[in-house]
């Protein structure tokens, strides 16, 4: 998933937004296990110790294991070329079914 948000915000808090969409598309879509990465230390952190503290971090971190309730965490080059790659769209785009070609051969090496 890519997309382009209007506004000024803590590196921080705009990776937790990208995940709650993320994690959110993939629930619409009927997935039941979900990989969710990000290449953010500080959300992979907070995710993985199921850190929450009373910030707007804190509360977007609790509103992602809310939602994922079977998910993997990880971070990894696809999670940094997406997110490198967001940059250069101007609108939302969403992958289901295939991988984008920024990504294909990181994908396959995680598969692996």
């Amino acid at each position: 998933m890519c997309n382009t948000i209007t506004g000024k915000f803590e590196v921080d808090i705009m990776e937790a937004i990208a995940a709650r969409h993320a994690l959110s598309i993939a629930i619409e879509a009927g997935f039941r296990r979900v990989i969710l990465e990000t290449d953010n230390i500080k959300l992979a952190h907070h995710l993985s110790k199921k850190n929450l503290d009373l910030t707007a971090f804190g509360n977007m971190v609790e509103d992602i294991l809310r939602l994922a309730s079977q998910c993997q965490f990880g971070g990894n080059n696809v999670a940094h070329k997406l997110a490198k790659y967001s940059s250069e769209v101007s609108e939302l785009r969403v992958w289901m079914e295939e991988v984008p070609n920024v990504v294909d051969h990181d994908v396959i090496a995680d598969l692996s």
